[in-house]
């Protein structure tokens, strides 16, 4: 058996020890439903949770899925009549996001948004994430062990990449990213709840720097000095955004805050920018935070986490092709008033 094999039934194996089932505010609804088949090393518990979401189908596998790291993402398969269809089943990490009806509020007035919009201009190059509620139309449902599942619609024929295949691919992904932001550069940043308190708050992120480096609790401080020098060398100009936020120099727009390489989905036969994932960090921000997380992950021939450094290299071409596409499609979105 492989190690991701083994990775996997562990990843369902502890779901078994973890779920007694229970909807939130929909448990009345559908406490007496059950499955009609229940499936090999699947624990009928989790298959009779799973049931709470507004599915018409018969459960048929489920299986690990994914590199994310906050969430435990599972991707089941579902019969719907003649069809098989799948769908992203994730327990939520709810250390992170403490608010759960926040977070999906914020998911759900953002997709609304999206799908309003493309109507709008009669677009089809798109696919907004769809979130499968549950039989008594909540956004997601809760365990009695307190943990947090929601449920999207799985988009079909599409791929992700940690790295730019080249510079064409650098430019789509810049520009789809950049339309999404655009799309949503009306909604009013009120209606949004920060689901993670000063996310993007640059000078606390670095006086949070600073303490660690005074602490220095691994004993690391020495091996990295001259990284952590160029750092300090450079504090003022890490501040620069937050400041222009907050005297109102930049406009606070609501943004993806998590603008990574592998958050976007491509069309797996053309090649093109498909659908925007990960909607967790949704909420107020800056374009300009979004455009230089792209960047770093979009620009550099390596993931995000390579050890071996010297891999780790900025590829101007790969830049001037992430600005050319980002302006492109974020246009007026980018001057809004």
């Amino acid at each position: 058996m492989t190690s991701d094999n083994l990775a996997k039934k562990s990843e369902l194996a502890s779901l078994n020890n973890d779920l007694i089932v229970k909807s939130s505010k929909v448990a009345s609804a559908n406490s007496n439903k059950k499955l009609a088949c229940i499936r090999e090393g699947i624990p009928e518990e989790l298959q009779t949770f799973l049931s709470t979401f507004e599915i018409d189908g018969e459960f048929m596998s489920l299986e690990a899925y994914g590199s994310g790291h906050l969430h435990r993402t599972m991707r089941g398969e579902w019969q719907c009549g003649s069809k098989k269809v799948w769908y992203i089943h994730q327990c939520l990490n709810t250390s992170i996001f403490k608010d759960v009806s926040a977070l999906m509020n914020n998911i759900e007035t953002a997709t609304s948004h999206l799908r309003k919009k493309l109507i709008e201009l009669e677009s089809n190059n798109l696919v907004v994430l769809s979130i499968v509620h549950t039989q008594g139309g909540a956004s997601y449902a809760q365990a009695i062990d307190g943990s947090c599942w929601r449920t999207y619609e799985f988009v079909t024929d599409t791929e992700s990449y940690d790295c730019c295949l080249d510079i064409d691919h650098a430019r789509e992904a810049a520009l789809t990213f950049g339309h999404f932001n655009s799309l949503l550069s009306d909604l009013d940043p009120s209606l949004f709840h920060a689901v993670i308190p000063d996310f993007i708050d640059t000078p606390k992120r670095f006086i949070s720097f600073r303490n660690a480096v005074e602490r220095d609790p691994e004993g690391r401080v020495e091996a990295v000095q001259k990284e952590i020098d160029f750092a300090f060398a450079h504090e003022a100009e890490a501040g620069m955004i937050m400041e222009g936020l907050r005297s109102g120099t930049f406009p606070w727009r609501i943004t993806h805050n998590d603008m990574k390489l592998n958050n976007l989905l491509f069309c797996r036969h053309t090649g093109r920018g498909k659908c925007v994932v990960d909607l967790d960090t949704v909420m107020p921000g800056s374009n300009l935070y979004d455009f230089g997380d792209l960047v770093r992950t979009a620009s550099v021939q390596a993931p995000e986490d390579e050890k071996e450094l010297s891999k780790v290299e900025m590829n101007i071409e790969y830049f001037k092709a992430l600005l050319q596409g980002f302006l492109h499609g974020i246009g007026d979105g980018l001057n809004r008033d």
